[in-house]
């Protein structure tokens, strides 16, 4: 038993052994070249070859951290919290929209509003928000036009119709 315990040992060492001494470095004309870090030209955002962000800026707010947070209006009075972000094609923020009115969400209204007129205040160490203001009132929200969902037209299907 121990002899052919030794021999698979020196089988399995001697098949290992040539894959052990060939080089793992590449050929220099298959060297993939790492992409260069450059600086984004609109946010300063470091991106590896235009593609892919590697840090968030301090000038930069997660969606996360938005949704939810309440929202002040000029008089740093409370006008109602933020819903949802609304994403044009190109990725850009398009709107923020805002549940006004109600109490605890019953009643409430949602109200889009450009996101260009919020106003994001982080706090002390820059890493959290510490308050959002619009310039709008309360009663300018309050009476803003609800904003609605797009809605894909419903599917007839004109298979029903040759049936009857």
């Amino acid at each position: 038993m121990t002899k052919s315990m030794l021999a698979i040992t020196a089988l399995c060492i001697s098949t290992i052994t040539p894959a052990l001494a060939q080089s793992t470095a590449p050929s220099p004309s298959t060297t993939p070249t790492p992409p260069a870090v450059t600086q984004a030209p609109t946010t300063g955002t470091p991106v590896a070859s235009g593609e892919f962000l590697q840090q968030q800026n301090p000038r930069e707010w997660r969606a996360s951290k938005l949704i939810g947070s309440s929202v002040q209006g000029p008089d740093n009075a409370r006008i109602g919290d933020i819903n949802d972000v609304v994403l044009d094609a190109n990725g850009g923020i398009n709107a923020v929209v805002l549940g006004v009115g109600g109490i605890l969400g019953v009643g409430e209204k949602e109200v889009a509003v450009p996101f260009k007129s919020i106003s994001v205040i982080p706090t002390a160490s820059g890493d959290k928000i510490d308050k959002i203001t619009v310039s709008y009132t309360k009663d300018q929200l309050a009476n803003a036009p609800v904003y609605k969902w797009y809605a894909a037209a419903p599917v007839v299907d004109k298979r029903s119709d040759l049936r009857q």
